[in-house]
């Protein structure tokens, strides 16, 4: 059911020194460099970096969200429900 990551997002109280750690992690360019966030394809999956200041929060500070592939969403929600 469950096929991979797909996509990463972190919040960042500074995007463009983020940006350039992940730049020299990954020894590549973002395929999306805006304002208010910076995107890098890693492998099958993305990994995006959005500016906190843009997103309006508080703590922006370590805030990771992920994003998972699954052949079958609805079988992937029953499954998520606690029994």
């Amino acid at each position: 059911m469950f096929q991979g990551l797909k996509r990463i997002v972190y919040q960042v109280s500074d995007l463009a020194a983020a940006k350039q750690w992940y730049e020299d992690l990954l020894g590549k360019d973002p395929v999306l460099d805006s304002p208010a966030s910076v995107a890098f394809v890693v492998g099958d999956a993305g990994l995006a970096l959005t500016s906190a200041k843009c997103a309006g929060a508080h703590d922006a500070e370590n805030i990771a969200v992920a994003y998972r592939a699954v052949e079958d969403i609805d079988a992937a929600q029953r499954a998520d429900k606690p029994k």
